[in-house]
């Protein structure tokens, strides 16, 4: 019966808004030049930014090449792409200030702390319209803790293709939702469908 509403918890679920905000975020390519406005916050100088697209360029060329060499192993031709991103990685932070670099730590620390204290109110808000126990907000916090690690190291994982990064992040998606089926109860799951009707006929 639980099966039934495993579509509904993918989208229903308060808690799981932020945990798929981080897996949108981490399904990107792991690399210093998609910082986006983290970057542009960075007062970056004209000589810093020629300097950056002379290396992405680069490192572009490099991939292309690589992937057009059809004589070499899959292995080979991982750990190349993994030490043309890493060199790119190297010229890109050595193209900082320390300054610079620091600003964009904390940045991103910022966010993650932005991202986990949105977390925690959503649990919040999620114990008080479903009920749950401390035990079950326990587990719940401990598979969030435990698919973070994951996400974590399929991001660090530069030996990964974009396709590769994306079917192990949808997998996690997919385990969250059933994990979720696992610790609710039919009653819980019954009132996030009715939650999911309700807002579906005020819309």
């Amino acid at each position: 019966m639980k099966k039934i509403f495993i579509g509904a918890i993918a989208t229903t679920l308060c808690f799981s808004t932020s945990f798929a905000q981080k897996l949108q975020k981490n399904n990107r390519p792991h690399n210093p030049t998609q910082a986006g406005g983290k970057m542009k916050a960075l007062n970056l100088s004209a000589s810093q930014k020629e300097q950056m697209k002379a290396a992405r360029q680069n490192t572009n060329t490099q991939l292309a090449a690589l992937n057009k060499n059809d004589q070499m192993t899959v292995k080979d031709l991982k750990e190349s792409k993994t030490a043309i991103l890493k060199s790119q990685k190297q010229q890109m932070a050595g193209i900082l200030t320390e300054d610079q670099k620091n600003q964009l730590a904390q940045s991103k620390t910022s966010s993650n702390n932005r991202q986990d204290n949105q977390a925690g109110k959503n649990l919040s808000r999620m114990k008080e319209n479903l009920g749950l126990s401390d035990i079950q907000v326990t587990q719940i916090k401990a598979n969030r803790e435990a698919d973070l690690a994951k996400i974590k190291a399929i991001k660090d994982n530069s030996a990964l293709s974009r396709s590769e990064k994306k079917e192990q992040l949808k997998l996690i998606s997919k385990n969250q939702k059933n994990n979720m089926t696992q610790i609710l109860s039919l009653e819980q799951l019954i009132k996030i469908e009715e939650s999911r009707k309700e807002r579906r006929a005020g819309e």
